[in-house]
């Protein structure tokens, strides 16, 4: 994603994507801080757009219905396009605004933020919050979960303003974002003229992260109390890499190998030896989630992220919970 980072900032010496990006030695616990560490303070103003046509032998400018552009104003003067198509209803959300709400949301002071990037010259940018607690799974030190907020803001027209938990194991940084029948686990705004109003909908929302922690340790306990035999495990994969009928060798081949490979992790995957993994389930979904994670080729940094956060990577994780939870 290197090409794609125009700039990042990463707290408490952590070191940010590429090496790319400003590290700060202290704890950020404000947005407010963020932004002006490295300059989220561009607006983002939105210009009809203009076609050239003739008429009686003279070029003139005519503008175009519902066609707009997005474009990035910085604090020199200076403007880029970021978008070249959005609607006349499309009212652009700052990252003041966006940055201001995070901070509703996760209370101002009590999370601290340890990444923030401008990406893809500005036409996204994201933050992330880690909560000051943790999951303990069946109470133990050794298998613990961070609890993160991820806010993502897109200035083009292609996504929603979202905000989303995502959990973190620690042993093995495995992202356990799911999601629960009976706790919200994200929240995403349409840039449109009623977003105000919708922000502080979703900060009330947001605010049931503790009922969600609370939802999402119980369902982990549950995995890590139900013991399972090799078979059982070998059918839970299977599930979720089904053989596909009329299947070419090539594709039966490539799901006996993700079988294979997740079955590895079951046996030595990172945190696999725990006495709350080993022949658990919870081992079980841990070593799906390792393999998507971590061991699924990705095109470019920026795929494996969007897959991860939003797309496929994450319809696999949420069919390995959901299922681990009726084993």
């Amino acid at each position: 994603m290197s090409h794609e980072v125009e700039n990042m900032i990463s707290t408490k010496g952590i070191v940010p994507w590429h090496n790319l990006g400003v590290i700060v030695p202290q704890q950020l616990v404000t947005a407010e801080e963020i932004i002006k560490a490295i300059g989220f303070d561009f607006l983002v103003t939105k210009r009809q757009n203009m076609t050239s046509l003739t008429r009686d032998h003279k070029e003139v400018l005519v503008s175009l219905n519902d066609s707009y552009s997005t474009i990035r104003v910085n604090k020199d003067g200076s403007e880029s396009v970021l978008s070249g198509r959005v609607g006349r209803n499309y009212t652009p959300i700052q990252n003041t605004d966006a940055f201001a709400f995070f901070d509703n949301v996760v209370g101002k002071g009590e999370a601290i933020y340890e990444t923030a990037g401008i990406l893809k010259q500005g036409r996204a940018v994201f933050l992330l919050a880690v909560l000051p607690d943790y999951i303990k799974i069946l109470g133990s030190d050794d298998d613990k979960i961070k609890k993160y907020v991820l806010l993502a803001n897109w200035h083009d027209g292609t996504s929603c303003l979202l905000a989303m938990f995502t959990d973190v194991r620690v042993v093995c940084n495995n992202t356990l974002n799911m999601a629960l029948t009976s706790a919200q686990s994200q929240v995403s705004i349409r840039h449109t003229p009623v977003a105000d109003e919708r922000m502080k909908e979703a900060a009330q929302t947001m605010g049931l992260v503790n009922q969600y922690n609370k939802e999402l340790e119980k369902a982990f306990n549950q995995m890590a109390l139900a013991k399972v035999s090799s078979d059982d495990i070998v059918k839970y994969i299977e599930s979720l890499f089904p053989e596909v009928e009329e299947s070419t060798d090539r594709i039966a081949e490539n799901i006996k190998e993700r079988r294979e490979k997740v079955m590895q992790l079951v046996e030595a995957g990172h945190g696999a030896t725990l006495d709350t993994a080993k022949g658990t389930v919870w081992g079980a979904y841990n070593a799906v989630v390792e393999y998507v994670d971590h061991n699924t080729n990705f095109r470019t940094d920026d795929a494996r992220a969007s897959s991860l956060l939003i797309g496929a990577g994450r319809q696999i994780k949420q069919k390995a919970f959901d299922k681990a939870l009726l084993v």
